[in-house]
């Protein structure tokens, strides 16, 4: 990778350079988005958010009007997804993050119709908001893994569901080295009575970056149509976990992933 530029903030440091093909942004020693260099590709989306990947197959099925929050906004890569009538909105946390988004990389300036980006803790922010989404993708991460308090029953319940639509999906961003986060998600559907699914990607290219990488997500959503639409791309049902965790109680250890190889 070449080097073109480094930065770092309260939230950690961050690497923009470039390969043969892509640039990508590295937050600490992981990858979180590229963009081609090629200028007849750079509307295309790549590395955990490539055409076909579990996050092409929810905006394939969400609303062409739809209002949409992106709760992590890294390089923009997932706005490649933005239709002209939709009305998107990122939470992020680090103005450093925006201002790398805006300067380094071309996937906001491309999309269809501005996007709102309110900066500040996603739950918070949120929280703060007036408005009803369609869809809420939780992709923010601390360096490998979403931050916790993205993922208790605090923040799905208190946050998260007062601001989803009726009919309204939530897509949690989940690859990662070392902790296992479907276990703690199905107990917070179960708890609010939500339908969950995952989906393990594994592209057989999957060390090449621009054409996808290995990539896990799991959504929960009010919708029976999109619960019935995900499964039939391959998406399933997800494996029984033990706790929902919660503010107060959070079980790292328990969700510790075995036998750990680099996947991202």
């Amino acid at each position: 990778m070449k080097l073109e530029r480094s930065v770092r903030s309260f939230y950690g440091a961050y690497q923009i350079g470039t390969t043969e093909v892509s640039r990508i942004l590295l937050h600490g020693v992981t990858i979180h988005g590229q963009e081609f260099l090629a200028t007849e590709n750079q509307s295309l989306p790549g590395s955990y958010y490539a055409k076909g990947s579990p996050i092409s197959n929810v905006f394939d099925h969400t609303r062409p009007n739809a209002k949409v929050a992106i709760v992590g906004l890294g390089a923009g890569e997932i706005g490649t997804y933005s239709q002209p009538e939709q009305d998107w909105t990122f939470y992020e946390i680090d103005p450093l993050m925006v201002d790398i988004a805006k300067r380094n990389f071309r996937h906001l300036a491309n999309m269809p119709r501005p996007a709102a980006i309110v900066v500040g803790d996603g739950r918070l922010k949120v929280a703060e908001s007036t408005q009803i989404y369609d869809l809420i993708v939780i992709d923010a991460f601390s360096s490998d893994a979403i931050p916790l308090h993205l993922l208790t029953i605090e923040a799905l319940q208190n946050v998260f569901l007062p601001h989803l639509s009726k009919e309204g999906t939530i897509a949690y961003h989940i690859t990662n080295q070392y902790v296992d986060l479907e276990g703690p998600l199905e107990r917070l559907a179960t708890a609010t009575g939500l339908d969950g699914l995952v989906k393990h990607d594994r592209p057989l290219n999957s060390e090449i970056l621009p054409f996808g990488t290995a990539t896990d997500w799991v959504v929960l959503t009010r919708s029976p149509a999109i619960n019935h639409a995900l499964r039939g791309d391959g998406w399933q049902s997800m494996k029984e976990g033990t706790i929902a965790w919660s503010d107060d109680f959070t079980n790292l250890y328990g969700s510790l992933k075995r036998n750990v190889k680099k996947e991202s």
